[in-house]
């Protein structure tokens, strides 16, 4: 999908855009949480909130609409809106060491820092257990 090409080279409206129309053609398909991604990336946090929750409401088992409207809601300063959408996507999946990470950056924003630290802890935990290059990658920048 040419969407998610465009994404991964930071041309993030154009990508907005692919999803757009994939969307028309697939409502279903899982493209809000993408095009949520680009609208995140763009700085379009209350277009990303929207398209995250129409994600939630098809797929809600899935953690990734909850970690992307956590990620937006601590944007816009909601702190507490995001620590809860963080917790739903850990309950989702205990292995999100992404939703740990922004959890406990939220937290240090909020002046928790025990609970920041023991987020932080537990998503370098997680990432440690990755194998290969993506793993040693991850454990450098974050760990």
């Amino acid at each position: 999908m040419k969407g998610l090409g465009f994404l991964n080279a930071v041309k993030y409206r154009l990508a907005a855009d692919e999803f757009t129309t994939a969307i028309r053609l697939d409502p279903i398909g899982g493209y809000y949480s993408t095009r949520g991604d680009a609208y995140h990336k763009m700085g379009q946090y209350a277009y990303a909130i929207q398209d995250y929750e129409e994600y939630i409401r098809q797929y809600p088992d899935h953690g990734t609409g909850y970690s992307g409207r956590g990620a937006a809601y601590s944007k816009l300063g909601r702190y507490h809106s995001a620590i809860k959408d963080f917790n739903k996507a850990i309950e989702v999946n205990l292995d999100d060491s992404g939703s740990y990470t922004n959890r406990g950056i939220t937290y240090f924003l909020l002046g928790q820092y025990s609970k920041a630290d023991a987020d932080l802890a537990e998503a370098c935990s997680l990432v440690g257990r990755w194998k290969g290059p993506l793993g040693e990658e991850a454990r450098r920048q974050y760990c």
